[in-house]
């Protein structure tokens, strides 16, 4: 970037200026994909200039749902733990207040768990889902009269599930089953990251149930619901997404979830930034795969994963054992009309060359994602979708938004006559050049910034 000012002096050094820096500027980079962005305006750091050049993509719903085969309706279960870890917390109004991010503060298993919701409704709109979201026990409250489908465990229980629902019917609140269920799992939508606010189930009632990791408890809300099932055995499964251990109750049932009895088959995704899946949750898994409840019991697997890769899993790995789907492949990918094609699979990006400048205090970022649907290594057609988020600039915010990071680099400045750089200026000079240099990161250029 350059300014070029008119010189109203005669003869002046201007080299003690010149020994200034510009302060650091940085790059954003985001290591979820856009679309769990979409609809935001985010806070970012005063001095962001640009997204990272490489922005990585996933395989969206909308994606899954032009690529399906079909197969007979299933009934799904998910089993999502809601517990503290996983959601953050602070104390933010005291004396000293904090915030400690949860493994999925930004929600990300419910989004993406609606995401799949809608996959299937169009895969298999006769298909049954139904939800248990547990803490130390249950998380929906019977006594929630804006939550109608509610079901206890047990007669008389205050918490419980949502039953199995079939996605297309409509029940007696005039919703069809899956706007019950994707309206039940709505998280926040506006994020002030600065005072630690994140994601959490929204409730007419604020849900009151204890805090903990009662593992077991989920499970036995997959054995209640499966008992209306009207799918056969093999066409019975479970996705349980946690980051924790059991703790809860402190009692012999504690670890009653481990035997696997009587459960479908199950997909399990730990979140885990080490990648170690316990061995409490292995022991289940292979429980489970031996159980003997149907054939397809033994495909049942678990795997360690970030809240960031959730969406791979459950629309990639998971919902193709549940739905054969032909492959699609990330093709093209424009920004803000700058397009590349260059895409790395290792770690799902595209390279931009280049950063991409926020031209305003807010700048909108639009994305376009192209894939190419694949069957048999034979190409079937394209399909194409569009997401956008607002990146904000806010003075006073010194740290990056959860899901990015920052690359940040000082900006020194220089003096130009036409193209030369000076250190004084004549009598005869009247157009004088100030020029940032690119110091830090030669990828970026300054335009428009």
């Amino acid at each position: 970037m350059s300014l070029r000012v008119h010189i109203a002096v005669g003869i002046g050094v201007i080299a003690g200026f010149m020994s200034a820096q510009a302060a650091q500027v940085c790059e954003l980079k985001c290591s979820s994909a856009p679309q769990y962005f979409s609809g935001r305006t985010i806070n970012v750091p005063d001095n962001i200039v640009a997204l990272s050049p490489k922005i990585k993509v996933d395989i969206p719903a909308q994606v899954i749902s032009k690529i399906r085969d079909t197969t007979a309706s299933p009934s799904i279960f998910f089993v999502i733990d809601n517990s503290t870890s996983m959601q953050g917390y602070s104390n933010l109004g005291t004396s000293t207040p904090y915030w400690i991010g949860g493994t999925d503060s930004l929600g990300l298993r419910f989004t993406v768990t609606c995401e799949l919701i809608d996959s299937l409704a169009k895969l298999l709109p006769r298909a049954r889902v139904g939800v248990s979201v547990f803490v130390a026990e249950q998380w929906f409250s019977t006594f929630d009269t804006s939550l109608k489908y509610v079901t206890p465990i047990a007669p008389g229980d205050s918490f419980g599930y949502i039953p199995l629902l079939k996605l297309d019917s409509v029940y007696g609140s005039g919703q069809t089953g899956q706007s019950i269920i994707e309206s039940m799992l709505t998280t926040q939508t506006t994020i002030n990251w600065d005072v630690g606010q994140h994601n959490i189930v929204n409730l007419a009632i604020p849900s009151t149930a204890t805090g903990g990791t009662n593992i077991t408890t989920g499970f036995d809300a997959v054995k209640s619901a499966m008992k209306n099932s009207n799918a056969v055995p093999d066409n019975r499964f479970v996705i349980f997404l946690s980051d924790g251990e059991a703790n809860a109750p402190v009692d012999s049932t504690e670890f009653n979830f481990v035997k696997g009895d009587s459960v479908p088959t199950t997909f399990t995704v730990f979140f885990n930034d080490s990648g170690v899946v316990p061995d409490s949750i292995k022991k289940m898994n292979s429980d489970i795969q031996t159980n003997g409840y149907s054939a397809t019991n033994p495909s049942s697997e678990c795997w360690a994963a970030t809240s960031d890769s959730l969406e791979y899993y459950l629309l990639d790995k998971i919902l193709n054992r549940i739905v054969t789907v032909k492959t699609s492949d990330p093709a093209q990918l424009t920004v803000n009309g700058v397009t590349s094609t260059t895409f790395s699979s290792t770690d799902s990006t595209f390279d931009f060359g280049s950063m991409l400048p926020m031209t305003a205090p807010t700048t909108p970022f639009t994305f376009g994602i192209t894939y190419t649907i694949r069957k048999d290594s034979a190409t079937v057609s394209d399909t194409s979708f569009s997401v956008q988020f607002n990146l904000s600039r806010t003075a006073g915010q010194t740290t990056a938004p959860d899901s990015f990071t920052t690359n940040c680099w000082d900006r020194d400045m220089v003096f130009r006559l036409d193209t030369n750089t000076v250190s004084a200026i004549g009598m005869g000079d009247t157009v004088l050049g100030v020029h940032f240099t690119q110091i830090g990161n030669p990828w970026y250029t300054y335009t428009q910034v």
